[in-house]
């Protein structure tokens, strides 16, 4: 997986921005992330797939095994990948 071409992942002053480097059909707005929205773009493209990467989130924010972590962020990585954010390759 990997963040899409379109942007850049930049962190300033504590926020993290998906910021795009040229007129795109994803967005041409720069794209405000939460410190998780942060840590799966630039941990993507360490994983082949929207599973390995799941598994690879889960075992970090879902050490309790709730579902409703787990519903939460696979929502949140269909949403990227949904936007085209974040592709696989």
């Amino acid at each position: 997986m990997k963040l899409n071409d379109a942007f850049v992942f930049r962190e300033v002053y504590g926020t993290y921005l998906l910021v795009p480097v040229y007129a795109n059909e994803v967005s041409n707005n720069i794209i405000s992330l939460n410190q998780t929205g942060a840590y799966i773009v630039k941990s993507c493209r360490e994983f082949n797939t929207k599973s390995e990467l799941l598994n690879h989130l889960e075992q970090i924010y879902n050490k309790d095994h709730s579902e409703c972590v787990t519903n939460a962020l696979r929502g949140f990585l269909e949403q990227l990948i949904e936007m085209e954010l974040i592709i696989e390759v």
